[in-house]
């Protein structure tokens, strides 16, 4: 019976194509039901204190009719706003009170990637807000410094020329447990990867190189305090 009504309701659903208005799936949707702030409140308000001081900054300046002004004025308030309430979260989660729906509502809305044929045609999202350049939420690019010459020699041991490098790599997944005000939960997300690099010889790498090295087939040494970490 089942199957004699599915068929005729193909037929009918034919008839009706051109009235009838089809349902489509759009990409992959998630929502969170839960989520954790790093527990630093006065680091949020930190940075909503310096976004208030570039409002003030932007105010004092004569634009004229450059667009500019509004453009910066706009991404210091953006910036405060979003800061403030993260510390609100903060401060409201090292007192033990869960989030309210408005709060959850705001994590939710917090990055939302279009792809295309082609790769990403855009984001949206609070995200995006935090950086003067938008597009710079979803830019792969990580950092490397030169911070210590050897230039060799035999004394006080024999060893060759290397320079000591410090970077930040991809992203890490992380699983953190804590105790919440409904017993203990585990939340997931990404943190920071802190990288050391020796390289053999007087040679100092570029971003662009450390990218390259990030992204091959060859292994990034892991800081050896971090190893058990990272299991």
């Amino acid at each position: 019976m089942l199957n004699t009504q599915l068929a005729s309701w193909s037929q009918l659903r034919r008839d009706s194509v051109l009235y009838v208005k089809q349902s489509y799936t759009s990409g992959v949707l998630c929502e969170f039901p839960d989520a954790y702030v790093d527990p630093y409140p006065d680091f949020f308000y930190g940075i909503a204190a310096f976004a208030e001081r570039g409002q003030v900054l932007v105010d004092e300046l004569d634009w004229g009719d450059s667009a500019t002004g509004s453009t910066v004025a706009r991404y210091f308030a953006s910036l405060g706003r979003i800061t403030r309430l993260l510390g609100d979260m903060a401060g409201q989660e090292l007192s033990g009170a869960p989030f309210d729906e408005e709060q959850m509502a705001f994590v939710n809305q917090a990055i939302n990637v279009q792809q295309g044929c082609g790769g990403l045609v855009g984001h949206s999202g609070w995200y995006s807000e935090l950086f003067f350049d938008p597009m710079q939420a979803v830019e792969l690019d990580p950092t490397i410094a030169d911070v210590h010459t050897d230039v060799g020699g035999d004394r006080p041991i024999a060893r060759p020329p290397s320079v000591f490098h410090v970077g930040t790599g991809l992203p890490r997944p992380i699983v953190l447990t804590v105790d919440s005000c409904s017993g203990p939960r585990a939340y997931a997300g990404y943190v920071f990867a802190y990288h050391q690099l020796l390289v053999d010889g007087l040679n100092r790498m570029t971003d662009e190189q450390w990218k390259e090295r990030l992204l091959s087939a060859r292994p990034v040494p892991e800081v050896e305090w971090l190893e058990p970490l990272l299991e």
